[in-house]
C-alpha cells in the first residue's frame, strides 16, 4: 500500500508542476492581451462568463462545477491582474454580503473598498476612485433595494453584470456552545428573516439590530455572551465560531399570507370596444381557426360591442418570439444560477439543453439589444391598446393537439408575454376533430379587471349564440 501511495503523490508532484507552468503560461497571454488593449479595459464579463461556462461544459469529474469554477474565478482574477490592476467598491463594512458578491463575480485579485452607504460605492465609480462598483439590487424576501434603482435613473454607470447569491444566514459566536447566549446582533432585516428559527432556539436571547451584519459580528467578538446573524465571510473576519448554518426562514408571498378577498368584478355597463386583431403571423394561422375568429367577431359585435379591425404590421412587430425567447432564456439562467452551478447533473436533460442551453449562450449585448427591440414594441402598442377594451386574437394556430402533446405554435401567445399585457383564452370554438379552439382577449398593462369582466360578457355570448 505504501508504495502505492508513493506512486500517487509522484504522479500529483508532477501534474502540480505542469500546473504551475501551464498557469504561467496562461498570464503570460493574458498580460501580453493587456499590452495589445492598451486602455481598452482589462475586465470583460461576457469574456469571462463565457470561459467559466466552457469550463464547466469540459468537466468531466471527479470535481463537482461548482469547485472548478470557483478555482477558475480566481485564476481569471489573478491573470486580469496583470491585464490591469481593478478597484471595486463595494457596500461595506467588510464581512458583508455585498464582499461575498465581489468575491464571486471579481474573484480575490482586485483591490476591494468598502463604502458606508450605497451613494458612497456609486459615487466611487463615477468618480474614478474605482473602476466598478457592486451594489445591492434586490432580495428574494424583501424585493427590490429601493436607494439603488433610483440612483440607477440618474448615474451615468452602465450595468454591465449581474450577480446572483444565496444569501445563507449563520448564527456565529466566540463560545461554541448556545447555552450562554444572551444577546443576538445583526441587521435589522436578517433578525426578520431568522425570526422563527430564534424563537425556537434562542426565545429568549434579546435581539438588537446593528448597522449591518457585518457591525454585529464585530461587537459580538468583543461580547462573551453574544452572538451575531450573518454570512460566513464575518465569521472568518471577526474570528467567530459558526453554531447553526442557514437559519433564516421561508418569506411567502404577502398576499397570500394576508388572505386578502378580492372584490367583485364589474358588469360591462357599456358597450364593449374589441379590436379585431390579426397580428403579422396570421397568414400562418389555420384556415379554419381564422373563419371561427372572424364569425365570433361578428356575433360580439351583433351583441351590441363596437368592433374595429385592427393590424400589427409585420415591419414593426415580427420577431417578438424570438426575443421573447432571447430575454426569457437570459433571465432564466441566471435566476436558476444556483441550481446551474451547484445541481447541475439534477436539472433535465431536456431542459439544460433547451431554454437554459439558449439563456447560457445569450451575451449580456444581445439581451440588451432584445430588451430594446421589446420596448419599442410595447412603445407602439400603448396607444392601440388604449383605444379598446380588449383586442380579440388567435390563442393558437389551429386545434389543440390530440393526447398530452404541447401547443406547437407558442409564438401566437409569446408576443403578448413580451408585450408586458394581460391575455386569457376562452375555450368557446371546436376544430374539426372536436377538439377546443380557443379565443384570446388581451387588454392593456395592469388592466386586468377589466379585462375579465370582459371575457365574462364575451364568453357569455360567445358559447350561447
Amino acid at each position: 500500500m505504501a508504495d502505492d501511495i508513493a506512486k500517487h503523490r509522484a504522479e500529483i508532484d508532477a501534474l502540480d508542476a505542469k500546473i504551475v507552468e501551464l498557469l504561467n503560461a496562461r498570464a503570460a497571454h493574458a498580460a501580453a492581451i493587456g499590452t495589445l488593449k492598451a486602455s481598452g479595459g482589462a475586465y470583460r464579463p461576457e469574456r469571462e462568463a463565457e470561459v467559466l461556462r466552457r469550463v464547466a461544459g469540459a468537466n468531466r469529474g471527479p470535481l463537482s462545477n461548482a469547485v472548478l469554477l470557483r478555482l477558475y474565478t480566481e485564476i481569471i482574477s489573478a491573470c486580469r491582474s496583470l491585464e490591469e490592476p481593478l478597484t471595486v467598491a463595494y457596500l461595506g463594512p467588510q464581512g458583508t454580503f455585498s464582499e461575498m458578491a465581489l468575491g464571486k463575480q471579481f474573484g480575490a485579485s482586485v483591490e476591494a473598498l468598502p463604502c458606508a452607504s450605497i451613494d458612497e460605492v456609486f459615487r466611487a465609480a463615477e468618480t474614478g476612485a474605482a473602476g466598478y462598483a457592486v451594489v445591492p439590487v434586490e432580495n428574494s424576501t424583501d424585493g427590490a433595494i429601493g436607494r439603488t434603482l433610483d440612483l440607477l435613473l440618474s448615474t451615468p454607470l452602465r450595468i454591465c453584470a449581474e450577480v446572483v447569491l444565496r444569501v445563507q444566514q449563520n448564527l456565529m459566536a466566540k463560545r461554541p456552545s448556545m447555552k450562554s447566549i444572551r444577546k443576538v446582533y445583526s441587521h435589522p432585516q436578517s433578525l426578520a428573516q431568522c425570526q422563527g428559527w430564534l424563537a425556537q432556539h434562542l426565545p429568549r436571547a434579546e435581539r438588537v439590530p446593528a448597522a449591518s451584519n457585518a457591525e454585529g459580528a464585530r461587537i459580538a467578538a468583543k461580547e462573551g455572551n453574544a452572538a451575531a446573524i450573518g454570512p460566513e465571510i464575518a465569521a472568518g473576519r471577526y474570528g467567530l465560531k459558526i453554531l447553526a448554518r442557514s437559519i433564516e426562514d421561508v418569506a411567502l408571498y404577502r398576499d397570500v399570507l394576508l388572505g386578502a378577498e378580492p372584490a367583485p368584478l364589474p358588469e360591462v355597463a357599456a358597450p364593449a370596444r374589441i379590436g379585431f386583431c390579426r397580428p403579422y403571423f396570421w397568414d400562418r394561422i389555420e384556415a379554419t381557426t381564422g373563419k371561427l375568429l372572424e364569425d365570433g367577431a361578428r356575433r360580439l359585435a351583433r351583441a351590441g360591442a363596437k368592433v374595429e379591425e385592427v393590424e400589427l404590421p409585420a415591419a414593426d412587430y415580427e420577431g417578438l418570439e424570438a426575443a421573447h425567447r432571447w430575454i426569457s432564456g437570459f433571465e432564466m439562467a441566471r435566476n436558476l444560477a444556483w441550481e446551474i452551478e451547484n445541481h447541475w447533473d439534477k436539472i433535465s436533460e431536456k431542459f439544460r439543453d433547451g431554454r437554459l442551453k439558449d439563456g447560457l449562450g445569450c451575451s449580456y449585448e444581445r439581451y440588451c439589444e432584445m430588451r430594446d427591440r421589446v420596448a419599442r414594441c410595447r412603445h407602439l402598442l400603448a396607444p392601440v391598446m388604449a383605444r379598446y377594451d380588449a383586442l380579440l386574437a388567435p390563442a393558437a394556430a389551429g386545434e389543440a393537439p390530440a393526447g398530452m402533446h404541447p401547443i406547437p405554435h407558442p409564438y401566437v401567445y409569446m408576443i403578448w408575454t413580451a408585450m408586458h399585457v394581460p391575455s386569457i383564452t376562452l375555450p368557446v370554438f371546436e376544430g374539426p376533430n372536436g377538439l377546443p379552439i380557443g379565443a384570446q382577449l388581451v387588454a392593456k398593462s395592469c388592466d386586468d379587471r377589466r379585462l375579465f369582466a370582459v371575457a365574462r360578457w364575451a364568453y357569455r355570448i360567445l358559447r350561447d349564440s
